[in-house]
């Protein structure tokens, strides 16, 4: 289920960017598919992340654990919150430039930027867990 719902944001976040070349001239459709790409790509970037969480524990445990019902809102909703908080603070931010997407500004990149490295950083900690598995078997 995880790679179904990558490949959904995806596929979702590729249409936004290429349905941007018929919305550059309304300013409105220009600002909705700025925000939508802004979520999208983050929720594509999210799922990332629970994959490789998913692949953590998966060799950790030798099974796959967690449920989708943990991973979803973690995948979908925390995305959402960021973004809206980014439009609620920001809202004439989006959509301004010739290729309807954020403004440059370093608070609005930082959050596109932002939770994106933050999944990387986290990603690289993983191998740096203690493994429990190790003194299982002594």
């Amino acid at each position: 289920m995880v790679h179904l719902n990558l490949c959904v944001s995806m596929i979702l976040a590729l249409g936004c960017y290429l349905a941007v070349e018929f919305a550059r001239d309304i300013p409105i459709a220009c600002m909705g598919l700025a925000i939508a790409q802004h979520y999208l790509f983050i929720v594509a970037y999210m799922w990332i992340f629970i994959e490789s969480l998913c692949l953590f524990y998966a060799v950790l445990y030798n099974q796959l654990i967690g449920k989708m019902k943990c991973y979803a809102p973690m995948g979908w909703i925390i995305p959402a919150i960021i973004v809206a908080v980014i439009v609620g603070l920001y809202p004439d931010s989006y959509g301004l430039n010739d290729r309807c997407w954020v403004s440059y500004s370093k608070y609005l990149i930082m959050s596109m930027i932002g939770p994106i490295l933050l999944c990387i950083l986290v990603s690289r900690q993983l191998p740096k867990c203690p493994n429990p598995s190790i003194n299982r078997y002594k």
